[in-house]
């Protein structure tokens, strides 16, 4: 859509459609197949870093400078719900491999991990010194209740998020994660 720059993508798991972030808090939604722009949803306040479908891609997700995550139906681009809790810029959101959780990357130096199909917060993770700009699920395994997150302190960070505790530190980056 040339009447908005893109921030972010994400396609889903069938290749069928992709919904794009902008940097005016517009979600964009497209027809791979057709190339026709199904949906163009005024999203947010302000610029969409990261949006993301469920594993099952029922739902999109898109996460804003505006310190929100807001859920999508991808059928509809209805809105079905809104999490609330970071004080800063949310730059990152991703589910967890069965979908049933996001986790949230922000400003404020925290991860929170939302329960997706109820909306509500669930824990904050915090240990970064400064802005968290990423965060990764780990595959489904023996491991599925870990994410990973990098940011501005320049440590890269393995958590259980059910203990809410950090497992495993890697120092040494030379630049921001």
């Amino acid at each position: 859509c040339p009447d908005h720059l893109i921030a972010s993508i994400s396609l889903s798991s069938d290749g069928e459609i992709v919904v794009a972030g902008t940097t005016d808090g517009y979600v964009l939604v497209y027809n791979v197949n057709t190339g026709i722009l199904i949906s163009t949803i005024s999203a947010h306040q302000q610029a969409i870093p990261s949006v993301r479908f469920s594993p099952d891609d029922s739902i999109f997700a898109s996460a804003s400078y505006d310190g929100t995550i807001r859920l999508w139906a991808t059928q509809t681009s209805a809105l079905t719900g809104v999490l609330e809790g970071h004080t800063g810029l949310v730059y990152n959101i991703a589910f967890s491999p069965k979908g049933k959780y996001i986790a949230s990357a922000s400003q404020d130096s925290s991860i929170i991990i939302w329960h997706a199909r109820k909306k509500t917060l669930l824990t904050t993770l915090k240990g970064h010194g400064n802005d968290v700009f990423a965060v990764k699920w780990f595959p489904l395994g023996s491991h599925e209740d870990y994410i990973l997150s990098g940011g501005d302190d320049r440590i890269l960070r393995i958590w259980n998020t059910k203990t809410a505790e950090q497992t495993q530190t890697f120092r040494g980056h030379l630049g921001t994660i």
